[in-house]
């Protein structure tokens, strides 16, 4: 299939080789010879994207060279077993999905489990555009993309441009992050397992959002929620996509999906898809590289084994993508940006506040990721399934970006001026603005490394079984699931900064960029300096079981469980201008008990009420500390929910109402 779309989106489909080395870099400094990091060394070229678009334009060639085999059909008494710990999207119509696994890591209806569960198709996800899973979730109720950024503490932001970024806290360069339910999660799993780095729409089959704490299965449910995305799996016969699209901005894009079976080996199925996009935006600089590739084979016995092994690799490069203009306010002290959020921004004259970027064309971020799964379902007896599998991701992130702010009376004569200042939202009364002479733009540069390497197992077993089976009212159905997850995660993170004490200057009535390496007034810029290397290690233990039944002639279902957790951290930091600084702390292991009881009850075939208790814990992976600079314990919250579930006219109208109350505890003060 070859389509042509009309896309919003920007790009610019160029020499795919990225610009970083336009960018001066400091040697690598010696450090402490008791160094525990290892930093990777810089290598920014954009590579291998051409592949991506020389496979794209060969799978039309496969289709005409390779013709579908016949199927040969099962014996009439061959009986096909399906794993309770697999949802396909065979019976997805449409936009609605009946089955999801998400909720009790068992397949099952969505509506008969209580508590709140989205399922977003792959057609859906065709119909709107959706290019990643972010682009996924524009659609759904109570998700925000866009949020002012309130993550922030003291001077650390999580997004490029700090405080000036109005995209907020969701803007952070995993590009999972979003908020849920009011909280800022970046809980995203992969087929169960942790994913923090972008995404492609190229290989998600479904995506399944689950709201309100749902740690039980998962050990990282974050508070509003979770966002698990299901990979798209080979098929039972020969297929060959390709999707082009151009679009405004210079969007063009080309994707791919191929799937392969092997008449001489028919338990072998192979599925490769991939995409190669590029694109800017509504604003001046933005450009936007990147590309994806993902094969899955799998492996099915006649004895029950499923064997999966699925692969992604993906690298995405972003070029101006710092702050457009900067927040008016002048008189907070450098040290305390998080106040600022209240002002408006800085207008300049023959300027549009909507697409200008005073930041330039020097920032980055150049990313590089990819995931490896191999996992084995077995059918050990009737109704007695084993699932294990084993994941292994790395997301590396380099970067160069710029942050600062307005300041009275410092910095050079030259470079100060006259701003307005006036509130973000005119019905802010309590915000002080008018006009503010003798101001500056003061600034630095921040270049930096970040590599995330995590390994996560997870074992389960399931064993079915039915009691009172011939009686209508009395007959129950019981699933128990026996479950073990262990996770561990290693960040390092190197970062250089303009040299504490000292400071770039810029005049705010001078509109022309900033650009690394030299002031506003023409001087170089103040030097750079290695500021510190950071190592968080974490690892997380989780036990849990969960009980499922139904009873009432299946009417009542009711889901249980109880979870185990061990969490242990260590955080190491050399600081390389203040070596007495440096720490290296482990904290001693913490235990969580956390648990989940819910029912449902069908009142119709089209209405079903619910009830759900959940207890959900964060573990500390991103090697927070307290104020003394230990890293902080997981936190927990509790969650009470009621709601009610429709699903009418035959599927086509379906929904959740719900009310919920989450309490949070264990959370660090700053």
């Amino acid at each position: 299939m070859l389509s042509l779309q009309n896309d919003v989106s920007n790009a610019r489909f160029a020499a795919w080789s990225g610009r970083g080395d336009e960018v001066s870099r400091l040697p690598e400094t010696p450090l402490n010879p008791s160094t525990i990091m290892n930093t990777p060394s810089r290598k920014d070229n954009f590579r291998g994207a051409w592949i991506i678009a020389s496979l794209a334009a060969f799978a039309p060639a496969v289709a005409q060279t390779t013709p579908p085999e016949a199927e040969t059909p099962p014996p009439a008494d061959e009986v096909v077993m399906l794993s309770p710990f697999s949802v396909t999207t065979d019976s997805d119509k449409g936009y609605r999905a009946t089955n999801s696994i998400s909720g009790s890591r068992l397949n099952t209806a969505i509506k008969d489990i209580p508590m709140p569960i989205e399922v977003i198709t792959e057609e859906f996800m065709q119909d709107v555009g959706a290019k990643n899973l972010r682009d996924s979730l524009k659609y759904s109720a109570g998700i925000i993309l866009k949020s002012q950024n309130d993550a922030g503490q003291g001077t650390t932001f999580v997004n490029a441009g700090g405080v000036h970024n109005t995209e907020g806290a969701t803007a952070n360069k995993s590009q999972t992050t979003v908020k849920l339910r009011g909280f800022i999660t970046d809980s995203v799993l992969r087929d169960g397992f942790r994913r923090q780095h972008s995404t492609d729409s190229a290989n998600i089959g479904r995506i399944e959002v689950v709201r309100g704490p749902a740690a039980l299965l998962y050990g990282i449910g974050n508070f509003g929620g979770i966002v698990n995305y299901l990979p798209k799996r080979p098929l039972d016969e020969n297929r060959q996509e390709v999707i082009a699209g151009v679009g405004t901005h210079g969007y063009v894009r080309g994707a791919f999906d191929v799937n392969q079976t092997f008449a001489d080996v028919p338990e072998l199925g192979f599925r490769l898809s991939g995409a190669a996009e590029s694109k800017g935006d509504h604003t001046e600089l933005f450009e936007n590289e990147h590309y994806f590739v993902s094969p899955v084979v799998t492996y099915r016995s006649a004895n029950g084994t499923v064997a999966t092994l699925d692969v992604e690799y993906g690298e995405d490069r972003r070029e101006g993508l710092g702050f457009q203009s900067v927040r008016a306010r002048a008189d907070v002290p450098a040290d305390q940006q998080d106040r600022l959020e209240r002002a408006g921004f800085l207008d300049f004259a023959g300027k549009d506040r909507r697409t200008f970027r005073w930041s330039g064309p020097d920032t980055f971020l150049d990313t590089k990721a990819y995931n490896v799964l191999a996992k084995i379902e077995q059918r050990l007896a009737d109704n007695l399934y084993f699932n294990i599998g084993y994941n292994k991701s790395m997301a590396r992130f380099k970067g160069l970006d710029v942050g600062g702010a307005l300041q009275v009376g410092v910095g050079p004569a030259s470079q100060r001026g006259t701003v307005v200042v006036a509130p973000l939202t005119p019905d802010d009364a309590a915000f002080s603005s008018g006009q503010i002479d003798n101001v500056t733009f003061q600034y630095n540069w921040t270049d930096f490394n970040e590599k995330i390497n995590r390994e996560q197992v997870r074992a389960e077993l399931n064993y079915a079984f039915d009691t009172f089976a011939n009686s209508r009212w009395f007959g129950m159905k019981h699933s128990l699931l026996l479950g073990f997850s262990e996770e561990y995660s290693d960040k390092k993170i190197r970062t250089d900064r303009t040299r504490p004490g000292t400071n770039n200057f810029k005049n705010p009535a001078d509109s022309s960029y900033l650009r690394f390496g030299t002031q506003g007034d023409g001087s170089p810029d103040v030097p750079m300096a290695r500021i510190a290397d950071e190592r968080n290690q974490a690892w997380n233990q989780g036990s849990y079981a969960v009980y499922q039944g139904t009873w009432l002639d299946e009417r009542m279902t009711l889901v249980a469980g109880l979870r185990r957790d061990r969490n242990d951290n260590r955080v190491a930091r050399i600081d390389a201008i203040n070596p007495a600084a440096s720490s290296d702390i482990a904290r001693d292991a913490q235990t969580k008990n956390t648990s989940q009881i819910g029912v449902s009850f069908k009142v119709s075939r089209e209405i079903s009420v619910f009830a759900l208790q959940a207890e959900g814990i964060v573990p500390n992976f991103d090697g927070l500390r307290d104020g003394n600079g230990r890293p902080i314990d997981a936190t927990v919250a509790k969650s009470q929910e009621i709601g009610l579930k429709v699903d009418l006219l035959n599927g086509r109208l379906s929904g959740t109402i719900s009310r919920f109350k989450i309490e949070r505890s264990g959370t660090p003060y700053f």
